[in-house]
């Protein structure tokens, strides 16, 4: 979502663009969980300690809360 919410629009003056707050993990220092779970509105507490199932239909995501949109 956070993604989503950072394009810009080429026919739209969207003025400032949506930030991802928070820092990107070390990819020598990954979470045991999601590396997104940090930096996520959505996130859980099973988020940070178990990495998610890909799964969905009919695209596939890694996320135990994928939006309805995506």
């Amino acid at each position: 979502a956070g993604l989503l919410a950072s394009l810009p629009f080429i026919d739209e003056d969207v003025g400032r663009l949506a930030p991802i707050e928070g820092t990107v993990p070390s990819l020598d220092r990954l979470p045991h969980g999601c590396a997104f779970a940090p930096r996520c509105s959505r996130s859980a507490t099973g988020c940070a300690i178990h990495l998610p199932k890909l799964g969905g239909d009919p695209v596939q995501v890694a996320c135990r809360h994928p939006l309805e949109a995506a």
